[in-house]
């Protein structure tokens, strides 16, 4: 993973940036995919980005401004930054078996990006004000049963990410086909 940092370090032609904020964007980065999947971000999913990364600068102790702004340059730039992202992610499941989780998150981003704002409403991370609000009316809302949570772009997504970092094992496997068949 060495290798793909000191790529994205010279892409970014920024030394500053530290080996675990980098990880942290190589773990982020299915995310990015799996709401760019229909071909832009809206609101609720760039919160849900934002809200993540967040999360994820606070419990480890990372620079959150940097992180977050390392987030926004790959969402511009995703297709220039992929290869060596999914690279470095492939890596990090080899050392750690992450694939799992990687999925976990993916299914849980996507949820964001519904074809329904209430939906996207009642998942989405959008900012910290809402959460009282959101909570509120999670309380008295469903989910809309009759939008999907996966759309197939980002179905195809989560295949192509797993496939990548040699992570469709048999549950991932088996999630992705259960939803194959809702």
């Amino acid at each position: 993973m060495n290798e793909q940092l000191t790529a994205y370090r010279e892409l970014r032609q920024d030394r500053q940036i530290p080996y675990q904020l980098f990880e942290e964007l190589v773990y982020l980065f299915p995310t990015i995919l799996v709401h760019e999947a229909n071909g832009r971000i809206d609101a609720f999913e760039a919160g849900n980005i934002r809200h993540e990364a967040g999360t994820a600068a606070r419990n480890h102790g990372l620079n959150e401004d940097l992180l977050k702004a390392e987030i926004n340059y790959i969402k511009d730039h995703v297709h220039e930054v992929k290869p060596m992202l999914l690279t470095a992610l492939k890596h990090l499941n080899q050392e750690h078996d992450i694939a799992n989780d990687v999925l976990d998150q993916m299914l849980s981003s996507a949820r964001v990006s519904s074809e329904s704002q209430r939906n996207n409403l009642i998942f989405s991370n959008y900012h910290n004000f809402f959460d009282i609000f959101r909570s509120f009316i999670s309380y008295f809302l469903e989910p809309d049963p009759d939008k999907p949570f996966i759309r197939e772009s980002e179905k195809e997504a989560m295949l192509e990410v797993l496939g990548e970092i040699e992570g469709l094992n048999d549950r991932n496997y088996q999630l992705l086909q259960a939803l194959a068949e809702d």
